[in-house]
């Protein structure tokens, strides 16, 4: 009989070495706009540091708080119903 591995969480991030693949994500961002505006020192720089806080917030907050966060400062909305996330009192 042949034996397979199973993940621990099914529901986990893809790993990059010891980082999760969107704890990654600004780092990289970061990466290609100081490749494009030929400042890299200073974006690595930037990209570390939103890094760290990133993971930091990460590990002390719920899952999809980061989410929650860009809903509330109005960045994407809710759904297609209601498209303005900023609304926060109906008046009829």
């Amino acid at each position: 009989m042949k034996t397979y591995s199973m993940p621990q969480y099914i529901d986990s991030y893809a790993q990059l070495m010891w980082f999760e693949i969107d704890e990654v994500m600004p780092f990289v961002a970061c990466f290609g706009a100081g490749t494009m505006l030929h400042q890299m020192s200073p974006m690595l720089a930037i990209g570390s540091v939103i890094t760290w806080y990133y993971m930091k917030h990460k590990r002390q907050s719920l899952d999809g708080s980061l989410l929650h966060m860009l809903f509330w400062w109005g960045f994407m909305g809710l759904n297609k119903v209601f498209k303005n996330g900023l609304m926060r009192e109906w008046i009829e």
